[in-house]
C-alpha cells in the first residue's frame, strides 16, 4: 500500500468522505421518519453518520487551508479558491450544526422515551430537509 501523502496534499483524498456521508444523512432519517419500529436506531445512525461527515469536513477544511499554496499564483485561481473555501467552510458549519441536531435529538428520544419519538424523527426530518 503506498504512503499517505503529506498533510497539504491530501485534501483531495478527504474531501470526497464527508461529501458522501452528508447525502447518506437525510436517507436514514427519512427511514426513522417512516419505520417507528426502528426509530431510535434509524436515529442514532444518522446521528453518527452527520458527526463522522462533521469530522471530515473539518479534516478536509484543514487539509484544504494547508494545501492552498500549491494553487497558481493568478487572479483567477484566487477567485475561484476563494469561492471554494467559503463553500467548504459552511459545508463544515451545516455539518457540525446538523451533528449537534441529531446528537442532541437521538439523546432526548433515547431518554425521554416513547413520548417524544414522532415529534422528534419529525423536527429533525424537516429541519434538514430545509438546510
Amino acid at each position: 500500500m503506498p504512503p499517505l501523502p503529506p498533510w497539504n496534499q491530501i485534501h483531495p483524498l478527504v474531501i470526497h468522505f464527508p461529501i458522501a456521508l452528508t447525502f447518506l444523512v437525510p436517507v436514514f432519517l427519512l427511514l426513522a421518519a417512516v419505520i417507528s419500529k426502528a426509530r431510535l436506531s434509524l436515529l442514532f445512525s444518522a446521528a453518527l453518520i452527520a458527526v463522522l461527515a462533521a469530522v471530515g469536513s473539518a479534516m478536509a477544511t484543514s487539509s484544504g487551508e494547508a494545501g492552498e499554496d500549491a494553487i497558481p499564483d493568478s487572479p483567477l485561481a484566487r477567485q475561484v479558491l476563494h469561492e471554494h473555501e467559503e463553500l467548504g467552510e459552511l459545508a463544515r458549519n451545516v455539518n457540525i450544526g446538523a451533528a449537534l441536531l441529531l446528537t442532541g435529538s437521538w439523546l432526548t428520544l433515547w431518554l425521554l422515551g416513547p413520548k417524544v419519538k414522532a415529534p422528534i424523527a419529525t423536527a429533525a426530518l424537516v429541519v434538514l430537509t430545509l438546510a
